[in-house]
């Protein structure tokens, strides 16, 4: 199965597009970059990707999203950071697509975070602001 190639960069996410068409991918980028940061920032507003899921499989945001907003950015708080990246990403264990999946945080610089996800030889690393910066 293919998807659109959505990666990381600064300012969110985005697509490489180029005279052949759009990128696609068919590992996981995208589902784990998903998973990580593609909620839906306003729980009040429906997200394009819930439209016909039942209310329970809707997403709103993820555990990963809601500790960079809600916590300072210091590094004490590597470890929460850490643990809601691993529940946003278990569904990868349970679906099968891997035995076992690691991840590592760490800070980069001022403000920002780095996640790096391995799993089955794949090795995913996502560097984003911090948003609490208090």
């Amino acid at each position: 199965m293919t998807d659109v190639l959505l990666y990381q960069t600064t300012d969110g996410g985005e697509i490489n597009a180029t005279t052949e068409g759009i990128e696609m991918t068919g590992g996981l980028e995208t589902a784990v970059y998903l998973s990580l940061f593609g909620g839906n920032e306003d729980a009040s507003r429906v997200w394009w990707g819930d439209i016909g899921q039942n209310i329970p499989d809707r997403i709103t945001t993820s555990f990963t999203q809601n500790i960079l907003r809600a916590l300072p950015a210091v590094p004490a708080n590597l470890l929460r950071v850490k643990s809601a990246a691993e529940k946003d990403l278990a569904w990868v264990v349970k679906s099968g697509r891997a035995q076992e999946l690691m991840v590592s945080v760490g800070m980069p610089g001022v403000n920002q975070v780095k996640i790096v996800v391995a799993f089955s030889g794949v090795e995913l690393e996502f560097v984003t602001e911090w948003s609490n910066s208090e």
